[in-house]
């Protein structure tokens, strides 16, 4: 991502995410930082991730290249909305630490 990271007086506005990889893995790590927002992109091997996080909250959406799979952290609530049907389909669907049995039956 393109941006300034210059600040009066020379301190670096780096994003956090874009300094801590060494110079050789800093090619394959993207960042774009707000005040209260952090949006990276993260191709090294092994480790492929896409997060957006909201630095005050805690709250985040991760997409795990390298697990292959999607996290999502609400720390108040987490809010599915939708005008017409939900589903969640899974091999295993777990609820709050229980297994959801699928019995064909409603919950």
């Amino acid at each position: 991502l393109c941006g300034h990271w210059g600040n009066p007086g020379g301190a670096s506005e780096v994003p956090s995410p874009a300094r801590a990889p060494s110079s050789a893995d800093a090619p394959n790590v993207r960042a774009f930082e707000t005040r209260r927002f952090v949006l990276v992109f993260d191709d090294r091997d092994g480790q492929e991730v896409l997060r957006i996080a909201d630095k005050t909250s805690g709250d985040q959406i991760e997409f795990d290249g390298a697990a292959m799979g999607i996290t999502i952290k609400a720390t108040s609530a987490l809010l599915l909305r939708a005008d017409g049907i939900i589903n969640i389909e899974g091999t295993t669907v777990v609820i709050n630490g229980r297994l959801v049995l699928p019995t064909g039956g409603a919950i």
